[in-house]
């Protein structure tokens, strides 16, 4: 692995991201669903009649002309139904007070493809950026990114990578379909598969188990300028405790003269130590740019 990617998901359900006070058609401030649905919350089904969508959502609600909805939510993993009555707002239109998702995007790094077409990815998670928790998807897809440049990490602001991604179907790579707290995984076509092994000259890599990691020299491939490159890293803590499990720093001159070490977008860079991948970048220190953690490879296949 080691290229850059572009992520789309959709959710499994529309995703409640807040809710929200509004002006009511008398011009009072209320706030209808604030006391039942919690940011956090998929909304699955409205009326017993199920849905994916956050337009059909809002055109539900529009047209419920006020009348009490029973909106069906997943909420910690269990189904459950909640009441809430819309209100009209200030031009008319009938609201529950809600913001809502029903995707997410973004761009990173695959770790590992294997011989049957499978991948993984990212090293962690995508998280929903308002309640912080892993993001619960029904599909997905893995897109061709174009790297534009690379902005440095500096203070408490980490860099990032800054690219474009086109979501025609011509530039599917593959299908995402799981989203764990280890990674992102799916499947790559044969000749998606092929192609990318032989534009990235990628080469295959023996497993390094977690009792094989060891503190000390290793590196991190990384896509820079067109091409994949392997940069020194000092492995200096080594941790079986959580997902991040191996933390560094990079000592690679060049590395740091480019990115002032890790950044966004580098999540899933394979970790090689002893001529075997080991893990996979997973978050750069904020106050440290040169610091990074990342994940046991183990881990990421364990969990697929």
């Amino acid at each position: 692995g080691g290229f850059p990617v572009g992520f789309y998901l959709k959710t499994d359900g529309v995703l409640v991201a807040d809710t929200a006070q509004f002006t009511d058609y008398y011009g009072n401030q209320v706030s209808p669903s604030c006391d039942s649905l919690l940011c956090g919350d998929y909304i699955v089904d409205i009326n017993g009649e199920s849905l994916s969508e956050k337009k059909k959502v809002a055109d539900i609600i529009d047209k419920s002309q006020g009348e009490t909805l029973n909106i069906g939510i997943i909420r910690n993993e269990q189904y459950e139904t909640v009441s809430i009555t819309p209100v009209m707002d200030s031009d008319g239109k009938f609201k529950l007070g809600i913001w809502v998702k029903d995707d997410s995007q973004g761009i990173g790094t695959v770790t590992y493809i294997d011989k049957d077409g499978n991948y993984g990815a990212l090293g962690h998670g995508i998280n929903d950026s308002s309640s912080g928790n892993v993001l619960k998807i029904s599909n997905g897809f893995l897109y061709k990114t174009n790297i534009l440049s690379i902005t440095k990490g500096h203070g408490d602001v980490p860099g990032e990578y800054i690219g474009t991604i086109d979501y025609s179907p011509s530039n599917r790579l593959g299908l995402i379909k799981e989203n764990t707290s280890c990674g992102v995984y799916g499947t790559l076509s044969k000749d998606k598969c092929d192609n990318l092994i032989n534009q990235y000259d990628l080469k295959p890599f023996e497993i390094g188990f977690n009792y094989q990691v060891h503190k000390g020299e290793a590196y991190v491939q990384v896509y820079l300028n067109g091409c994949i490159n392997d940069y020194k890293i000092e492995i200096t803590d080594i941790s079986n405790k959580s997902e991040k499990n191996i933390t560094f720093k990079c000592v690679s001159e060049e590395l740091l003269e480019k990115t002032n070490g890790i950044v966004q977008g580098m999540s899933g860079c394979p970790i090689i130590q002893d001529g075997k991948i080991v893990g996979a970048v997973t978050h750069v220190f904020i106050s440290d740019s040169t610091m990074g953690y990342g994940i046991f490879i183990q881990s990421m296949l364990n969990k697929r």
